[in-house]
């Protein structure tokens, strides 16, 4: 074992999300509903920009960097296009949340990428998304939502650690393994 890193991860059953997060994220989440907010699923490419746009946004603001570019994401996409899923979330026509989702495998969905943008803290739009995400999940007959890590070389991330908890997931080791060759 090199390294390892707290993963989040819920079951994806006949219970709502609703009902497994804490009692914040459910009047959040309400709240989104009563102002109108909307998810939908994007496929085209001028789509596909907005949500990684709105995720390249947040990061940024809070100094995270993105893994992949946009031009990598599409080369992805295009090669396992059966495999990549885009989300949006909307309020008042406006995109202020999305996400990129990769099916892993038959049973597991896993968030590659989410964000909001900034000044829409007070709904916490990312709750909602994460509700969107987990009833396309029950929908497409995934049995785990796999939310990704929430370390960064080790170390927690406090504010991304707790948010997944609040949304009901689970933690559990992500090990990584490397090999010893001798030569």
């Amino acid at each position: 074992i090199s390294d390892q890193n707290l993963n989040y991860s819920i079951s994806v059953d006949d219970i709502d999300l609703i009902n497994k997060m804490n009692r914040n994220n459910k009047k959040r989440l309400n709240k989104c509903i009563r102002e109108g907010f909307y998810f939908r699923q994007v496929y085209n490419q001028e789509d596909i920009l907005k949500v990684y746009h709105i995720i390249s946004e947040n990061r940024g603001k809070k100094n995270y960097n993105l893994s992949m570019n946009y031009n990598q994401i599409m080369d992805m996409y295009k090669l396992f296009p059966d495999s990549f899923y885009f989300f949006i979330g909307k309020s008042n026509n406006i995109d202020i949340v999305s996400s990129i989702c990769i099916r892993i495998n038959k049973d597991v969905l896993y968030v590659f990428y989410w964000g909001d943008l900034i000044g829409y803290e007070q709904y916490s739009p990312v709750t909602f998304l994460a509700n969107g995400i987990y009833e396309f999940s029950r929908k497409n007959n995934f049995k785990i939502l796999d939310a990704g890590t929430s370390t960064i070389n080790g170390i927690p991330n406090m504010g991304v650690l707790t948010f997944k908890e609040n949304l009901g997931m689970s933690s559990s080791l992500k090990l990584i393994y490397t090999k010893n060759l001798k030569l």
